[in-house]
C-alpha cells in the first residue's frame, strides 16, 4: 500500500499478471489484519508523489522499486516476483 497524491493505492496484480498500482476507492476492506512481516517508512514525494509505503520489506526499503513498478519496468517485475510475491518461507520455482 501507498499514500500517493494524498490517496490510498495497493499493489495488486492485474489480469496479465502484472503488478500494477490501484487507488483503494476501487475495492472494499472485507480483512483488515496485515501480513506480520511488512514494515513502514514514510517517501519525501511532496503532495504529488508517494508520501508512505506499507509493505514487503524489499518494497518498503527500495524507494525506487515501487515507481519502477508503476512504469512496468521489467527489471522491476522480476524483483517483485522473486522477493515480494512469494511469501517467506515459500521457495520459488
Amino acid at each position: 500500500m501507498a499514500l500517493f497524491n494524498s490517496g490510498l493505492t495497493v499493489l495488486l496484480v492485474d489480469d496479465k499478471r502484472q503488478p500494477n498500482w490501484y487507488p483503494m476507492e476501487l475495492f472494499e476492506v472485507e480483512e483488515g489484519a496485515l501480513p506480520a512481516n511488512w514494515t513502514f517508512a514514510l517517501r519525501n514525494g511532496g503532495q504529488a508523489g508517494t508520501q508512505a509505503v506499507w509493505g514487503h520489506p524489499r518494497l518498503v526499503n527500495d524507494s525506487a522499486l515501487d515507481e519502477s513498478l508503476a512504469d512496468q519496468d521489467s527489471d522491476a517485475q522480476v524483483i517483485f516476483w522473486r522477493d515480494v510475491a512469494v511469501p517467506e518461507g515459500v521457495e520459488s520455482e
